[in-house]
């Protein structure tokens, strides 16, 4: 290592360094202080004072690898010279590192002896843990962050929790520097604690720096301006922040890609989600896909609980999943999601220690890779075209989106992560027991790999919001405006996935289509009073069948006594208004009919509007629906029911309202609420009874819809007979109807598999 000079002057000379009596150091050399008959003798070593007075354990990968601070002294200047344990190990190194003019002296062995006086200075020298990843560390029993500016401690603005109830190092999965520093088998049996902690690490994470603020007032007005980029209402914006805070609070297990047309301010937008932890980041301050993968995920190696941007994912002309981009993409992606390096093997042919890719990967490009679907399923895809941002660009400059980065580049972001760090270092294990336990209903064609990761986002946004709040940065009204708007972000990336997955499922394609349809007021299936609808708890809400909910005054008749000027206060009442055209009917036994032609029409607009290929003929559609059961039919070769109406005989899908619809408990209620005062078993405690409540809900509704189904003692062909619609009066057809296939036991939303009915009430 290159020899570093003091900077206190030339000519300066150290004072003579006492040791345990067996060394002398002074500016003339170092020397074994010897005896013989005739008194002391003084065996001359080196031809300058040597001494350690630092000894760094520089921590990689769980180990600690030991160097040491060296000082040359002489009459004219002082030397300090970094050395790693094995070069004082080997003369020959151990020369190459020490500073011109410096020699052994005369004689067999010196170098031992040399060796042998500097290890005697180990018990009293400093000693200092040197950190090279980025990310979450326990030293003297409490959780610290680790930036390239140092590290973050607990915030004094909050109540620190007991070490104890905040997650001990196994519990937690980190490195404890102390029990690390102290497994070194040449510093075995001496318990001198560590002293100081710094971070180093490559010089592409050196600006990954957090700023500390000036003060309480000064920590509050950044936490304001991260809730007023919260307040822009852009789903875009709910995704990434959301991503940035779960980064920190546990290593990711997926990505983001911003995907969308030049010019639509992708990576100007992933700069000020970059600005968290780097303040005032630039181009330079990214990663290119230019790279190799061995050089991405090194840089993972050592970023850890940050957020990463690699810049412009260029798909060249005919890729594919076979093409070199997306070999790449793929390779460093599944090492980081997934956690795990590329293992190799040394000259000797043993297994080499592998490092751990950590860190949020954002990423940018025109278009996502074609042909990999795994690749798709780690990342969290997020469209961004020229429409994403314009209500911050419109106007004249400076506008919104120009004043979010002036706060990115004054380091404004970057302060307001250090007051979440700074919350978090108290409460890490208290935060992460909330993303374990939170979970919201999924679709049945959602990848769980994607419902794990955004259930993990909404989570985070929700850790945050509770600390903001309690800090006094946002009311409580924002902070659930806020999460409504992030589940409903997050309700958008589900819905494109789905769509995505039943592309090449006409059936669930052609249900869930008709539902959005309905939903989003395109059509309507009609009631029979649909003022008695609600009342009568019937299994799907008025609002989910294509109706929408208005109050009126009601026509009063009175007499008017014109001696009485007073004016009777005006009563109202609650209609529901139909929208679109409608497709079908339902009555009070949950009986559904669907106009085939109708039903097509609706779901096939919506299908186009959402950039999807259009549905097979209705014809395909049902014999489809009979294949899976859903149909009630009057003959077998029809699959089609005949009913009357309004004296005309129609032939319609007969199922039960169940196949279309099933019961939906909103598993991710906001409440806000400082959790901060309570210790680990009560919080514990508080959300596995939201939960246990989430599903009493659930169990209650499916119980009161569909109590005999849910009954273990019930045949299977007896629950297949109560979910068949009643056969028609046997004056509207001659002949005598099948008997129903059996069908499947409904799906019970927020579980990851069916679930056996007979065990469902256990």
């Amino acid at each position: 290592m290159t020899p570093t000079i003091d900077s206190q002057t030339d000519n300066a000379t150290s004072e003579s360094q006492p040791t345990s009596g067996r060394w002398l150091r002074d500016s003339t050399g170092t020397y074994e202080i010897q005896y013989d008959k005739k008194g002391r003798l003084l065996n001359r070593i080196a031809n300058q004072l040597v001494r350690i007075f630092q000894i760094l354990f520089v921590i990689v990968g769980g180990k600690a690898n030991i160097e040491y601070w060296v000082e040359f002294a002489d009459a004219y200047c002082n030397v300090k010279v970094r050395i790693s344990h094995e070069d004082l190990s080997d003369e020959k190194a151990f020369l190459r590192s020490a500073p011109a003019g410096f020699s052994l002296g005369t004689g067999f062995g010196k170098f031992s002896q040399l060796r042998e006086c500097l290890m005697s200075d180990l018990a009293h020298a400093m000693r200092t843990a040197v950190l090279t990843t980025l990310g979450w560390y326990i030293w003297k029993g409490e959780t610290i962050f680790a930036h390239a500016g140092g590290i973050c401690s607990a915030s004094p603005y909050f109540k620190k929790l007991d070490p104890t109830d905040n997650g001990t190092a196994e519990v937690l999965d980190l490195i404890d520097i102390d029990v690390v520093c102290s497994e070194t088998p040449i510093l075995a049996g001496q318990n001198k604690p560590i002293s100081d902690v710094l971070v180093e690490v490559p010089p592409q994470l050196a600006k990954y720096k957090l700023l500390k603020p000036d003060s309480k007032e000064d920590a509050c007005n950044s936490v304001k301006c991260v809730i007023e980029l919260l307040s822009c209402d852009i789903p875009a914006i709910y995704i990434g922040v959301a991503a940035i805070f779960a980064a920190v609070i546990r290593d990711p297990r997926y990505g983001i890609f911003l995907y969308g047309d030049t010019g639509s301010m992708k990576t100007a937008f992933a700069k000020i989600l970059l600005s968290f932890f780097v303040p005032n980041a630039g181009e330079e301050d990214c990663v290119s896909f230019t790279s190799t993968a061995n050089a991405l995920r090194a840089f993972f190696a050592a970023s850890g609980n940050v957020a990463v941007v690699i810049d412009d994912f260029l798909a060249r002309n005919g890729h594919s999943q076979t093409s070199e981009e997306v070999k790449k993409v793929d390779d460093f992606l599944r090492s980081v999601t997934n956690g795990t390096g590329k293992d190799r093997c040394g000259s000797d042919g043993q297994l080499r220690s592998s490092p751990r890719p950590r860190g949020l990967p954002i990423l940018t490009g025109e278009e996502l890779p074609d042909g990999s679907e795994s690749l798709k399923l780690r990342t969290i895809n997020v469209p961004v075209d020229k429409t994403t941002f314009a209500t911050l660009t419109n106007g004249d400059r400076p506008n919104h989106f120009d004043r979010f980065q002036s706060l990115a580049a004054s380091g404004t972001f970057s302060k307001a992560m250090y007051f979440f760090v700074g919350i978090l270092a108290g409460r890490l294990n208290q935060a992460r027991i909330s993303l374990n336990l939170f979970s919201t209903c999924a679709e049945p064609q959602l990848h769980r790999r994607l419902a794990d990761s955004t259930s993990e986002l909404l989570a985070s946004m929700r850790v945050f919001l509770i600390y903001a709040t309690a800090f006094k940065a946002c009311s409580e009204e924002e902070a659930e405006t806020i999460f409504d708007r992030t589940c409903s972000a997050i309700h958008s990336i589900r819905q494109r996935a789905v769509l995505e997955s039943v592309e090449n499922s006409p059936v669930e394609k052609f249900l869930m289509l008709l539902r959005e349809s309905m939903i989003a007021k395109k059509c309507h299936i009609e009631v029979d009073r649909p003022d008695l609808h609600n009342e009568e708890d019937n299994f799907v809400p008025l609002k989910l069948l294509g109706y929408s909910e208005h109050k009126v005054e009601k026509d009063q008749e009175r007499d008017v006594d014109e001696s009485n000027d007073e004016m009777v206060a005006p009563e109202y009442q609650t209609i529901h208004k139909p929208h679109g055209k409608p497709i079908g009917s339902v009555d009070r036994s949950n009986t559904l009919d669907l106009t085939p032609s109708a039903a097509l029409e609706a779901a096939n607009i919506l299908a186009k509007n959402c950039g999807m290929n259009p549905l097979p003929s209705a014809k395909v559609i049902g014999k489809k629906l009979a294949a899976k059961g859903y149909l009630q039919k009057q003959s077998n070769d029809r699959n089609t029911y005949k009913i009357r109406c309004g004296g005309i005989t129609v032939d319609v899908w007969r199922m039960d309202i169940l196949h279309l619809f099933e019961a939906v408990i909103d598993g991710c209620g906001f409440e806000i609420g400082c959790l901060t005062d309570l210790n680990e078993e009560d919080r514990i405690a508080k959300v596995r009874n939201f939960n246990e409540e989430a599903r009493v809900k659930l169990t209650q509704k499916f119980e009161q819809c569909f109590e005999s189904i849910l009954n273990p003692f019930v045949e299977q062909n007896e629950r297949a007979l109560l979910l068949t619609p009643p056969p028609l009066p046997a004056e509207l057809h001659a002949r005598s109807l099948p008997k129903p296939p059996a069908i499947s036991p409904p799906y019970v939303p927020g579980w990851s598999e069916p679930i056996d009915l007979d065990d469902f009430l256990t």
